[in-house]
């Protein structure tokens, strides 16, 4: 688990983050607010990245697949339950609902998903209404749960049953 090295410096990058968008040009994250990001402990850049979420959401369709990929290398390919403590469900349904229905923003849907898979599916439904309009919302995020659950790892093979299949040229 990652510390921060200075509380007040986290508070600082937090509120700066809140009041201007970081990324640049195509969604790029300049190098230094990467490295201002990184040296944040764990909660914080889990609040961090919900804010990052809210920013890249409100981003033109190419920017937002830059930004997916910025905040995809935060979030990093380890385990991210690190993160939960700074993640509000709330928030990142927030962001699932603003972007969910764009077919362009299918990566930056991927990541706040894979976000959302760190609460139990229940929890994050309970955030939704149960108004009509809200039952749309409630549907495509069960849709998303449902297939993330059904997909494999990213770096699992595809199961040979034990067949050596280069045995057959």
């Amino acid at each position: 688990m990652r510390k921060s090295t200075s509380g007040s410096s986290s508070v600082t990058v937090l509120r700066q983050i809140e009041t201007t968008s970081p990324f640049r040009g195509l969604g790029r994250l300049p190098d230094e607010w990467r490295s201002e990001l990184l040296a944040l402990g764990d909660e914080d850049l889990g609040r961090a990245i919900t804010i990052l979420l809210h920013h890249a959401a409100a981003l033109p369709s190419a920017a937002a697949a830059g930004a997916s990929e910025a905040i995809d290398e935060l979030v990093g390919g380890g385990p991210i339950d690190r993160l939960r403590p700074g993640l509000d469900p709330a928030d990142l349904v927030a962001v699932f609902a603003a972007i969910s229905r764009d077919a362009s923003r299918q990566d930056l849907t991927r990541v706040v998903v894979r976000l959302l898979q760190l609460f139990d599916p229940d929890d994050v439904l309970a955030v939704v209404g149960v108004d009509a309009r809200s039952l749309d919302l409630r549907a495509r995020l069960s849709g998303e749960f449902a297939q993330a659950a059904m997909a494999p790892p990213p770096d699992d093979k595809p199961h040979s049953r034990g067949i050596d299949f280069d045995q057959f040229g």
